[in-house]
């Protein structure tokens, strides 16, 4: 055998045994993504109504994302939410930058959620929208409405698993 086809081999072979992966379709699984995203579609109010945890959204009984107007392909955001102890609305906010691919990079000073962000589905309707991450870690299901929305809610568990989630961990939040 050669050199790079071991290397090769041990890498796959180390990786097999990573305790990060979260699902076993994640390593085969593609990444389906919303490739021509109208970002003013995207403008606006966003309620969570589902997530994968995160320490951001620790202890929120509602959460919600403002996505203000562009300036070209730039935006400030917004991460809203109401503190189940002390009633009192946490905000965070931050820049988002709409890459290629259906990719969103997202940046939040002094906070250690940033990263990129992909946008999984867009609902016909525009109503509803399924946001993932790289490493199927993460994940968020929005809609423009304030309550619990079944069909999005649905849609969004087919969207995350035919990417390789592992949709179980996915958790309501209204």
């Amino acid at each position: 055998m050669k050199t790079p086809t071991l290397v090769l081999a041990a890498a796959l072979a180390l990786s097999a045994c990573s305790t990060f992966v979260n699902s076993p379709n994640q390593v085969f699984a593609p990444q389906f993504v919303v490739a021509n995203l109208d970002q003013m579609a995207l403008t606006g109010t966003w309620h969570q109504i589902a997530s994968f945890p995160q320490t951001l959204d620790k202890g929120c009984s509602s959460v919600s994302w403002e996505i203000l107007p562009w300036n070209g392909t730039t935006t400030p955001v917004r991460n809203l939410c109401l503190d189940r102890a002390s009633g009192v609305t946490r905000l965070v906010e931050g820049q988002a930058r709409l890459e290629e691919g259906g990719r969103i990079r997202l940046q939040m000073p002094g906070k250690a959620f940033a990263g990129d962000f992909w946008v999984l589905d867009v609902a016909p309707d525009g109503r509803s929208v399924t946001v993932g991450n790289a490493a199927r870690t993460a994940g968020w299901v929005m809609t423009r409405d304030a309550g619990f929305n079944r069909v999005a809610f649905d849609r969004a568990v087919a969207a995350f698993q035919k990417s390789g989630y592992d949709a179980a961990a996915l958790q309501r939040t209204r």
